[in-house]
Order: structure tokens, then sequence, then C-alpha cells
């Protein structure tokens, strides 16, 4: 759904109620708060919309931080919006938040990838990024999306005697984050950085 189209349906008008700002949801209201600052909706640019894509900024931005999320492949639309907004692929302006791709969203079929593992404060990451521009040194929507949709699972593997993908064989145990929530990690993160923003 375009967001013009979105905005211009009905029950989907802002109220005041002192200090804040509710937005009509899905299941009633919902309200985010980021450092005082209220607000329940992310406009996402990425110059391609794939299926990977959107799962993964579902997950993020609706599941985890309970945001209203659109995605767009138009330009014009994206500067023009005053909200809160991101580049996801291509920075649109030296003064945009941006997230640089490793190109795995943009991708269809399934191969081994060069994770290039690295200590990000007092986590890990993967799938680093040159562009300096970029938000984090890594691209964090591909990351959570090979973790979460358990991508490796998907490549050849030696399975244990019950048939199954063995923990000792994963990325996660190999570089000591199996028992670390990861993408809940860069998820907060990420909304620290939104909120310094918005």
């Amino acid at each position: 759904m375009r967001l013009r189209t979105f905005l211009r349906s009905a029950n989907h008008q802002s109220h005041f109620q002192g200090n804040f700002i509710w937005f009509p949801y899905l299941s009633g209201f919902c309200v985010c708060l980021f450092n005082d600052h209220y607000f329940n909706m992310l406009l996402i640019y990425s110059p391609l919309i794939t299926n990977r894509l959107m799962y993964i900024t579902g997950l993020i931005f609706r599941d985890l931080l309970e945001l209203e999320l659109f995605l767009t492949c138009d330009e014009d639309e994206y500067l023009a919006f005053e909200g809160s907004k991101l580049c996801y692929g291509k920075c649109l302006g030296v003064d945009e938040l941006f997230i640089a791709s490793s190109g795995l969203l943009f991708e269809t079929g399934i191969s081994k990838k060069e994770m290039n593992h690295f200590d990000y404060g007092d986590s890990k990451a993967f799938f680093p990024v040159s562009d300096t521009a970029s938000l984090f040194p890594f691209d964090i929507f591909s990351a959570s999306f090979y973790l979460v949709s358990r991508y490796e699972e998907y490549l050849p593997h030696t399975r244990d005697v019950y048939g199954r993908f063995p923990a000792e064989e994963s990325e996660a145990f190999k570089h000591g984050f199996l028992r670390r929530p990861l993408v809940n990690i860069w998820t907060v993160k990420l909304r620290e950085a939104l909120a310094a923003r918005y």
C-alpha cells in the first residue's frame, strides 16, 4: 500500500491527549516513547523492495518496536515525507538516516556467504559495510534476516543422528554468540539511533 493512500484512508487521524499524540493502530491505539518524543510511524526508502526486506523490517519495526511501517521505492515520496524515516541501500541525502546494504536482501537465491564477523560494542556483528555514511558499520537488516530465517540451515551441512542441523555447525556457536539475542541487541541500538533523531 502506498503511503499517501494509507494516509487518506479512514480512521487514521491523530488524537491529542495531554502531551501524547495517539495514532489509531491496527488493534486500538499504540504509541512509542523515545526520549520524550512520541511517534509510531516510520517510512523506509529502498531502491528495491523484496520479500526479504519486507519480512525483516516488519519483524524489527512492527513486531519488536511496535511501529507502523511503510516501505517505498519512490524517491520523491520519501524526500517529501516530513515524519520519521530512513534510507536503506541508497542514501538520498547527506542528512538522512542511512543503513548500507550488503546485498543479501536484494537476492533471491541461497548461497554461502562471507560473514566477516567482528566485535561490535559488547556484542558481535557480521556483513560489514564500507560506506562511512551508514548508521551502522554492518548491514543490520541482512544480519538479522540471516539469523532469524536460519539461512545457514538451507545450505549443505552435516546433520546429527536425528537429521537435524547441529548447533555446533552454526555461525553463532563458532563465533561465541549462540546464547546472545543479537537481533534484539541490535534492535535496541537502532531504536536509540531513531530516538536521537526523532
